[in-house]
């Protein structure tokens, strides 16, 4: 038997409205948020004392790169569709496929890949 069959869920213990369980899932969630950041805080804390390094921004972002936190696939959307917004509000290029295309160049990236991140991940950050 495996161990999760021993342990019944709280709402089966006691019997609960939905509106309970959505209350007592936040209430989780919060204990589990200020967990996470104390987490990510302490192990960034050593990271930079084993590397020797200074805890700034950049660092804290290349470490939670590093750790899988921010994937590298959101880091490579994200930049696409902020690139894609400066050049269009600086009006770099004629046109949105010129956009597309000097992205495309600039990041050794296929158009359509940078067209398909503009259409699905749009409202994404």
């Amino acid at each position: 038997m495996q161990c999760s069959e021993h342990i019944q869920p709280f709402t089966q213990i006691i019997r609960l409205s939905n509106q309970d369980i959505v209350l007592l899932k936040d209430l989780i969630f919060g204990v589990m948020h200020e967990s996470f950041i104390s987490h990510v805080f302490g192990n960034y804390r050593k990271y930079c004392t084993d590397k020797r390094i200074q805890p700034n921004t950049a660092n804290f972002l290349d470490f939670l790169i590093a750790r899988n936190l921010i994937y590298e696939e959101a880091v490579r959307h994200y930049v696409i569709l902020e690139e894609f917004k400066m050049l269009m509000l600086m009006k770099k290029c004629k046109n949105k496929t010129q956009t597309v295309k000097s992205i495309a160049r600039a990041y050794n990236l296929h158009e359509n890949t940078i067209w398909h991140i503009l259409k699905v991940h749009q409202e994404k950050f």
